[in-house]
């Protein structure tokens, strides 16, 4: 049995060490062989073997040793030569120059090439001359990070975890790249013999503890490389991404995408844009203090910075009541922010009516979607419309089936009509994130979320781990996922708001205050009636250089667009009914969604009908305080009479019991129960009520009811 201390003794030695060991006992020999009293022929021979053993060394261990040494520290000698040539040659360059450098270099959205160092990527761009509005974006106090590795310290930080995690090694770790970016950073290195990258993947935790990073860190491949791996690391002090670092990418980008939005930048630190028109609507979920308000802002300050109120118009629905109100007075927006479910319901009607209209239109023009039609008619440009709800389970609680129907309407029909949608929800369950939705919305964001069913629901399958404040991950038309650090307008709030302020002024004094759309409510207040049929962008058109009082008049009311008998009809149905259903009223009549709707603005504004209610799908029939009474007293009426129908017993105790009503309530309902005919009177003060209908009468009431 062997000791154990000959356990290190049976590691396999490789062919440098046994040559050197080798040559070392050869020239040891040689050189002895030189101060011994030998013959001559054998001193000779041992010089001559001297050199060829020098020449062997060197040949088979020296110089692979000094190449492999120059591979490692190739990139710190370049970093070095950079440096020096920059401290001897700056090379100045005029910021227009290097602008159209930009412009004319196309910006990568979708490919991500990793096989660059990008220790501190920078922009050169950054802090030049803007025009406005883009002028007015905050400057980034801190665009770098101060924490990135070297490429020696990487080294030694993954062989000591490797070796800790219990993996043995053969060797040095050989780094191949160390990529930085705000957030992240991602050190490629060859694969050590013997381990394969499923094995680190299963030690993860174990690394990531040796490390030092347990949030946050991920193993992957490095696709740039054979045979490698890639940990992704977080940085020990992170860097802000602002929207002003990729300005000038957005500006490029800008002439050839139809709704440029930032999301931010990559793990290497390049900047990710996208068409939000190409998407063409967007699923973004995120826990409180994950980033995913941030996102959404930068996306809407994306759209305000790069398109006028005449190329887009914007539809904001705030259940939280704080995070677009700052946004009020912008000429872009259709309606006020909208933060009443029963005016965000109206609204997102209205978005339906809309998008019918318009391929009304296209079929007039003979044309298939928003950018021909546009093309076509110089005379009659329409806008694209971005439909963006923050919390969107919130609207799900208040008119679940009719909101499901409606994004379903508009992600399936509403991208050849230029219209758009934005989803954001703090919890995707899936109740809320339904399979039926989630067909129609290929592009999805997922930010920190708090399990990982969580990001199975939103991106079908699982997501590294994140460290909230903006690291997300992203998945364009159903693609792979990328990871990336969402960018922001600026850390502090009054920055943010002051360029808000002063895209409001910039474009209020560029095109003129736009028309809106307006609620039944706010018609009612003032007295006056809109035109529901024709979007404001039109009217703007149509009232250009008229006197808009005069205007104002002349709006037919949808009320004439109507007939009358259309509406007692849709109204009987509803009383019928008990509410208003529009599967039901459009089965009926057989009416379009869009009339429907006018019907439903028509008597939540006259008080007919309530909000939407989830358990019965649909819009309860408002009643008044004595026909409330009466209906109330009907149905306790009808219940009675089940159940004295089932239990062939009128008992006044069992009926106080099981209604739970007074006393005297139940003798005062069993007294009209018998002037309807259904009970008889007690024949005397100890005898009860008895059953005036035969069984045969009794069974028909049952199979009716």
């Amino acid at each position: 049995m062997e000791g154990g201390g000959k356990g290190k003794s049976n590691e396999k030695e490789s062919f440098a060490q046994y040559l050197t060991r080798i040559c070392g006992i050869t020239l040891a020999v040689c050189i002895a062989l030189q101060f011994l009293n030998v013959p001559e022929v054998i001193s000779l021979f041992a010089l001559q073997l001297i050199r060829y053993v020098l020449m062997l060394f060197g040949l088979f261990v020296a110089l692979p040793a000094a190449m492999q040494y120059v591979w490692r520290n190739r990139l710190r000698w370049l970093e070095r030569y950079r440096e020096w040539k920059q401290r001897e040659r700056p090379i100045m360059m005029p910021v227009s120059a290097l602008q159209g450098q930009v412009e004319s270099q196309p910006v990568s959205v979708s490919d991500v090439s990793t096989n660059q160092l990008m220790s501190a990527p920078t922009n050169p761009l950054s802090d030049g001359p803007l025009i406005a509005p883009f002028s007015y974006l905050p400057v980034n106090p801190k665009p770098h990070s101060t924490s990135t590795l070297r490429v020696e310290g990487a080294g030694q930080l993954i062989s000591d975890a490797l070796q800790l995690a219990g993996i043995p090694l053969e060797g040095e770790i050989d780094v191949l790249a160390v990529e930085s970016g705000p957030t992240l950073q991602a050190i490629s290195f060859q694969l050590p013999p013997k381990v394969q990258l499923s094995k680190l993947i299963s030690k993860k935790e174990d690394i990531a503890n040796h490390i030092g990073h347990h949030m946050g860190f991920d193993v992957t491949s490095a696709p740039q490389f054979r045979s490698a791996a890639a940990f992704v690391v977080p940085q020990a002090d992170r860097a802000f991404v602002y929207m002003r670092d990729m300005v000038h990418e957005l500006i490029a980008f800008a002439e050839d995408a139809a709704l440029p939005v930032i999301f931010g930048k990559d793990i290497l630190g390049k900047p990710i844009l996208q068409d939000l028109a190409r998407m063409p609507h967007l699923l973004i979920a995120g826990a409180t203090g994950s980033g995913k308000s941030v996102c959404i802002n930068t996306l809407i300050n994306s759209l305000l910075l790069t398109r006028s109120p005449k190329q887009l118009r914007l539809l904001l629905i705030d259940p939280k009541q704080v995070e677009f109100t700052v946004y009020r007075g912008l000429p872009h927006l259709l309606v006020p922010p909208v933060s009443d479910m029963r005016k965000a319901m109206l609204a997102f009607n209205k978005v339906i009516m809309e998008m019918d209209q318009r391929y009304e239109k296209f079929a007039e023009a003979g044309v298939r979607n928003l950018e021909a039609y546009n093309g076509k008619m110089k005379q009659d440009q329409l806008p694209y419309i971005v439909v963006i709800i923050d919390e969107y389970a919130d609207l799900m609680l208040v008119a679940g089936d009719e909101v499901e129907d409606g994004v379903q309407r508009i992600t399936q029909m509403a991208r050849a009509a230029g219209i758009h949608l934005v989803l954001g929800t703090q919890r995707p369950s899936v109740n809320v994130v339904t399979g039926v939705i989630k067909a129609n919305l290929p592009s999805r964001v997922a930010f920190r979320l708090q399990s990982a069913v969580d990001y199975r629901t939103v991106l079908d399958r699982g997501a590294p781990p994140l460290l909230g404040y903006g690291d997300g991950v992203c998945m364009i038309q159903g693609g792979t996922l990328q990871r990336f650090q969402s960018a922001a307008t600026s850390a502090i709030d009054n920055e943010a708001t002051e360029l808000i302020e002063a895209l409001k002024t910039f474009w209020s004094k560029d095109t003129g205050k736009q028309n809106e759309w307006t609620m039944p409510e706010e018609d009612s207040e003032t007295g006056t009636t809109s035109n529901e049929d024709q979007p404001p962008w039109e009217a703007d058109q149509e009232t250009d250089g008229a006197d808009p009082k005069a205007d104002k008049t002349e709006q037919p009311s949808y009320t004439d667009d109507h007939p009358k008998s259309e509406y007692e009809q849709v109204l009987a149905i509803v009383r019928e009914h008990g509410g208003f259903s529009m599967e039901v009223v459009q089965r009926k009549l057989r009416i379009s969604y869009a009339a429907a709707t006018r019907h439903i603005e028509r008597m939540l504004n006259d008080n007919v009908i309530g909000p939407y209610d989830k358990d019965a799908k649909m819009r309860p029939l408002v009643r008044d305080a004595e026909a409330q009474h009466e209906h109330e007293q009907t149905e306790i009426l009808q219940k009675m009479k089940r159940y004295i129908c089932e239990h062939r017993s009128a008992k006044s105790s069992e009926l106080r019991e099981v209604f739970s009503i007074r006393k005297e309530k139940v003798l005062e309902y069993m007294q009209q129960l018998v002037d309807d005919g259904f009970l008889n009177p007690p024949e005397n003060t100890r005898a009860g009520y008895t059953i005036a209908w035969s069984d045969e009468v009794m069974q028909a009431f049952l199979q009716d009811n």
